[in-house]
């Protein structure tokens, strides 16, 4: 069974976790319970050319649902994507399902929590939809996908130059909306730009959770995007927070691990040490 390995790193340069030092274990092993938080894409799953292509793995599913059984863990998955569309790709009871960076919650025992978002924000990104489905129709490799409370850009399959050209075109067209009182915010990700309402992330989303059904827990997150730095400042001295890279960057996190591979290989020891602390 594999071990994790590292060394402290600063916020700017995480250290790599190279599976062989059981410093690390120490804190998860020592804490009464830990609360993992989850990110799906480039985390969990590949980064797939449309949100629709990605794939886990028979024993990553395994794995998954073994942790929910595991004593002394609280897993969380927390995405962009809408939480049915994580409860149908992971199949999973037993988890909280965090979803659109945290506007909505679906806690283990089925309770809803959703962040109230204004009429004026749904308008304006039904204009937007409409509006930039028009400009882009015909375009390849550039598509919308309409969440409801956010609106994500998506242009990995387009050629750089056209899509930069809509991204700056739509970026530019936000901020009309923000200057006239609208409360949207862009986040940029990994080939895709999505509009939200401003005053909910991730982070708030885990220190939510945290202060209500994780108290005392060692909180450990794991992702892969700019969208997950507020997760990774939100838990502060006291937490684990995981980067997933293949180039390490500037960020918030402590550590980091290369692929999704690798954080399975995490979750498959996560399990069988604190299987042994029972």
């Amino acid at each position: 069974m594999n071990v994790i390995r590292s060394k402290q790193g600063s916020a700017k340069n995480p250290a790599y976790m190279d599976f062989a030092d059981p410093g690390v274990w120490k804190s998860i092993l020592d804490a009464r319970r830990v609360f993992l938080f989850l990110d799906l894409d480039g985390t969990l799953v590949e980064i797939a050319p449309t949100p629709s292509a990605v794939d886990l793995s028979a024993e990553g599913r395994r794995s998954l649902a073994e942790l929910t059984t595991t004593p002394g863990i609280l897993v969380a998955v927390v995405s962009g994507r809408r939480i049915e569309e994580i409860q149908n790709f992971l199949r999973l009871s037993g988890i909280f399902y965090v979803g659109l960076h945290g506007l909505e919650t679906l806690t283990p025992q089925g309770e809803r929590i959703c962040h109230p978002v204004d009429q004026e924000v749904i308008d304006a990104l039904q204009s937007l939809l409409e509006k930039f489905n028009r400009s882009i129709s015909g375009v390849p490799g550039i598509f919308f996908e309409d969440k409801g409370m956010t609106l994500s850009l998506h242009f990995r399959l387009a050629k750089k130059e056209k899509a930069s050209e809509v991204v700056k075109e739509f970026v530019r067209t936000v901020a009309t909306f923000r200057e006239r009182g609208v409360p949207l915010e862009v986040l940029q990700g990994r080939e895709v730009v999505e509009v939200k309402p401003t005053g909910m992330h991730k982070g708030k989303a885990v220190a939510y959770l945290l202060g209500r059904y994780g108290k005392g827990a060692l909180p450990i997150y794991m992702g892969d995007d700019v969208t997950d730095e507020a997760a990774f400042q939100s838990l502060g001295q006291g937490g684990m927070a995981i980067l997933v890279t293949e180039i390490p960057r500037a960020t918030a996190a402590t550590y980091y691990l290369r692929n999704p591979e690798e954080v399975h290989e995490f979750l498959k020891s996560l399990i069988h040490w604190r299987g042994k602390t029972t």
